[in-house]
């Protein structure tokens, strides 16, 4: 006759590994087709909660998303108003002042805030930043572009064609300086060719 006190235990032993088995099948299983992070977090879940801080953090690059918005107002050569109530500073470029607070209207400061209205006023444009969203002042730093198809092209924006065409010299400021070589050639050429204000001014940037 078996002995019923010697077999229950070995009952419970074989029950309890063959469930601590199933359960690790099952656990390996959908691992291979779902990494360990999102299975746990997606299982308690939290997978909407917890995102890693390199994919919620806003870091600007050449691969920046774009965005559209209708130009309000221009203030100057290099600084636009947005419908969206955005202040605009143009990247990688510096235009002459003609508004700035205690600084005289400089040399071809007017042209300069001229062209960009001709431009740019009161058309939809396309933004691209950098690296860095906004300066010291809150205005948000894009370069900016009249056709869609255009912004993988950063010599075709706005603030490249106003440093081509000798209205604004290169001004790289870290660390928006992805570009910083294309505009600084183009300033190279403008000068060389006495484009614009290097043909006209003195002392540009000084007067």
């Amino acid at each position: 006759m078996p002995n019923t006190q010697d077999s229950a235990p070995k009952f419970k032993l074989v029950a309890f590994l063959g469930i601590a088995g199933l359960v690790i099948v099952l656990i390996l299983g959908f691992a291979v087709n779902e990494p360990v992070g999102n299975w746990f977090s997606g299982g308690l879940g939290l997978k909407d909660k917890f995102v890693s801080t390199s994919q919620s953090s806003k870091g600007n690059t050449a691969d920046t998303e774009i965005e559209s918005s209708t130009v309000r107002e221009v203030v100057d050569g290099d600084t636009i108003k947005l419908d969206d109530g955005r202040t605009i500073r143009y990247l990688n470029m510096d235009t002459p002042e003609t508004k700035k607070p205690n600084v005289a209207v400089q040399c071809f400061g007017p042209e300069a805030s001229k062209l960009n209205k001709e431009l740019v006023a009161g058309k939809l444009v396309w933004l691209k930043a950098d690296k860095e969203d906004k300066d010291r002042y809150q205005r948000f730093l894009r370069f900016v572009f009249l056709n869609e198809n255009d912004t993988s092209d950063v010599t075709k924006s706005v603030n490249a064609q106003m440093v081509k065409s000798g209205f604004a010299r290169s001004m790289i400021i870290k660390p928006n300086n992805t570009y910083a070589s294309q505009f600084v050639v183009l300033e190279s050429k403008a000068k060389a060719d006495k484009i614009g204000l290097w043909g006209v001014c003195a002392k540009p940037f000084e007067e």
